[in-house]
């Protein structure tokens, strides 16, 4: 955009007025400078449109496993909206929705108040509409705008890990196996040790039917994500340790406890926008709490059933 503003103003406006001159009508620049600015603009608006390619979600998947074969999943949708309206969110099968951007008031300046009717006459609201199938309506979408919702459901799981972790002064060891069918990458443990919470790398993947030995000493990873300013840009690699380290931290509920955090492919996302699925990308990870065992005596292995109503699969 600076690039076509730079010719529009040093090329085209220049040349626009010599063209008028050397016709000798000077008094023509008049009507054809409008012309071009209008030109212009549509030309921008155009581009940005092309730009956007429509609504763009950037969903995070966070499954969160039980020993029971009970699993959860949150999904975190953060949509970007190009054009201004209202717009209808739904879920699918999803039982729980909600909307979350009040949380986020940094990503959206447009939705500081968001839950809420705006005061300035233009309405601005994102709530929970009742009915059959629960959806979000967001109402004075401008161009721009981050609205940031989530959905939740529980079902039986897929994933199928059975762990014998022990801890010494801060030290994990043990095995970790994949005894179902569904692929792991990114394998980490975490625990709760001296104060603080601490991570370590386990196995960058782990196939149906493999296993892992464990002794790792985790290293601090803080005790929450970092503050980042808007607009920061991520790398792939910097977004999956965030999203690790958040999993991480939610899994765990009391000292010396080890929690067991990986990535999965996602599952196909039911969330639609006026009926139409956005485009975007989608991350999913998986925490797993796991009791530690004494480091002496008979070790017990923590199971987890291999069916799913939504299997996830390897990282993508």
């Amino acid at each position: 955009m600076a690039g076509l503003l730079t010719v529009y103003l040093v090329v085209v406006l220049p040349a626009n007025y010599l063209f008028v001159r050397r016709v000798g009508s000077p008094t023509l620049f008049w009507v054809t400078a409008p012309a071009f600015a209008v030109a212009f603009t549509m030309i921008s608006y155009l581009l940005g449109q092309g730009f956007q390619a429509g609504i763009r979600d950037q969903e995070i998947q966070l499954y969160r496993v039980g020993p029971d074969g009970i699993v959860s999943r949150v999904d975190l949708h953060g949509l970007v909206f190009p054009t201004r309206g209202d717009h209808q969110l739904s879920f699918g099968n999803d039982s729980l929705v909600a909307p979350s951007t009040i949380a986020y008031p940094d990503l959206s300046p447009f939705c500081l108040g968001c839950t809420f009717p705006a005061v300035s006459g233009a309405s601005i609201e994102e709530h929970v509409m009742a009915g059959k199938s629960p959806t979000i309506a967001e109402r004075g979408i401008v161009y721009g705008s981050v609205r940031v919702v989530s959905s939740a459901s529980t079902g039986v799981g897929g994933l199928a890990l059975a762990a014998h972790l022990t801890t010494i002064n801060g030290r994990i060891s043990g095995s970790i196996a994949n005894t179902g069918k569904v692929p792991i990458a990114g394998l980490l443990v975490y625990t709760y040790y001296q104060g603080g919470y601490r991570s370590a790398v386990v196995a960058q993947g782990l196939a149906p039917g493999d296993a892992v030995q464990v002794d790792s000493v985790p290293t601090p990873i803080g005790d929450a994500a970092p503050n980042l300013p808007p607009g920061t840009r991520l790398t792939d690699g910097q977004i999956i340790s965030l999203v690790a380290d958040e999993a991480g931290r939610r899994n765990l509920s009391h000292r010396g406890q080890v929690a067991i955090v990986g990535f999965v492919k996602p599952v196909q996302s039911a969330m639609r926008v006026d009926r139409k699925a956005p485009g975007g990308e989608v991350l999913a990870a998986f925490g797993m709490p796991v009791d530690v065992e004494p480091p002496t005596g008979r070790l017990r292995a923590v199971p987890f059933p291999p069916q799913s109503a939504f299997p996830p699969a390897a990282a993508g």
